[in-house]
């Protein structure tokens, strides 16, 4: 086990002259890249085999990482991964960057992403997904175990099952399974879509927008809404579906009905309106 530091001599993640080792990093070598204005664009594949105990960008790190149209893997896989952790300065990943994790790693933090994707295909994070605010996406898929989603600006498409979502600084969020508590925030939009998602809890604050296309074979209930002055939700049009407890606070929208398909709000109370 070794720690291994980006020197950033050029863009290149397969040249080892660029690793303060002289040579690629090794499973369970811990990798920091903290320095360094060159974009790396090139070799994006090298480490995508190796199973890395941790991968680190900081903000000393001023260049680029990959460009539209790019991809670039990272396997961790070791039972004592501890964290993938990028958290960049000025710079932004374009790449679509794949993590294959089939350990378990104690968390996950995504500092800013550009246009970039990140797909997250297996594993589980022991604690919590932190996204910081972008113009990227992030893609979880239903191989991944988590606790919590919280993302300051990127948009989040999330099939497994989770605990809380807190979707505060904008983005087009799609959640594809059941969650227990749902945050939004202003200018975020978040879709539940398919057969049977349920919260239990939503609270949607000023500016958000939630769009209800769970339902299908089996129809998804939202246990608690509540919409807070400036905040929308309407059914999406696919399928009928359920909020058992619908709290609107003056100023909020509410379209419930749609030619195909409609939301049942069981009790509807009003708050703050005359």
């Amino acid at each position: 086990m070794a720690t291994v530091r980006w020197l950033g001599v050029d863009g290149d993640l397969s040249n080892t002259a660029n690793y303060s080792t002289g040579a690629l990093p090794s499973a369970d070598d811990d990798f920091i890249i903290a320095q360094g204005s060159i974009s790396i664009t090139s070799g994006l594949t090298a480490l995508s085999a190796i199973a890395l105990r941790s991968w680190s960008v900081t903000p000393g790190f001023t260049g680029n990482i990959g460009s539209n149209g790019t991809s670039i893997s990272i396997l961790a896989n070791h039972a004592n991964t501890t964290q993938i952790r990028v958290s960049m300065g000025g710079s932004y990943i374009y790449a679509s960057m794949t993590f294959a994790v089939t350990g378990s790693v104690g968390s996950i933090t995504i500092g800013s992403t550009g246009n970039g994707t990140f797909y997250y295909t297996g594993g589980t994070f022991a604690n919590e997904l932190l996204v910081g605010g972008s113009s990227g996406r992030v893609v979880v898929g239903s191989g991944v175990t988590m606790g919590d989603v919280y993302s300051a600006g990127a948009s989040m498409d999330v099939t497994p099952a989770f605990t809380n979502a807190f979707l505060m600084g904008g983005g087009n969020n799609v959640i594809r399974a059941d969650v227990t508590t749902v945050n939004l925030g202003t200018n975020t939009s978040l879709t539940l879509e398919g057969s049977g998602v349920d919260v239990t809890t939503a609270n949607c604050y000023g500016g958000s927008r939630l769009i209800l296309n769970n339902g299908g074979a089996t129809a998804g209930v939202i246990t608690t809404a509540n919409a807070y002055p400036g905040s929308y939700i309407a059914n999406g049009g696919k399928y009928d579906n359920t909020i058992t407890t619908l709290n609107q606070w003056a100023g909020s929208t509410q379209v419930l009905n749609q030619p195909n398909a409609k939301t049942t709000a069981t009790t509807t109370t009003p708050v703050g309106q005359k």
